[in-house]
C-alpha cells in the first residue's frame, strides 16, 4: 500500500501534506485529490477568489510527481452532469 501526499499549489506557492495517508492504488488518491479539490474550489468560490492555475501533486515519499489533478479540470460543467 503506497503511502501518498497531496500537495497544494498555486501561484508559485506549495503548501505540502506533512502527514500523507497510505492509499490502496495511485486511483485511490486521485479521487482523493479531486474530491479535496472541488472541496476547495467550492470555498475559493463562496470568497470570489479565483481558481486559475491551482492544482493537487500527488507525490511519493521520496517527492516524486506521481500525478497531478488540476482544478480547472475538476469542475463539473452543465453539459457533463445531464
Amino acid at each position: 500500500m503506497p503511502h501518498l501526499f497531496l500537495n497544494f499549489r498555486e501561484d508559485g506557492v506549495l503548501l505540502q501534506d506533512a502527514e500523507g495517508r497510505d492509499y490502496s492504488t495511485l486511483d485511490a488518491a486521485r479521487g482523493d485529490a479531486i474530491r479535496s479539490a472541488r472541496d476547495i474550489i467550492a470555498e475559493q468560490i463562496r470568497q470570489g477568489q479565483p481558481i486559475d492555475g491551482a492544482r493537487i501533486e500527488i507525490t511519493d515519499a521520496t517527492g516524486d510527481i506521481l500525478d497531478i489533478v488540476f482544478f480547472k479540470d475538476v469542475i463539473i460543467r452543465k453539459s457533463e452532469a445531464e
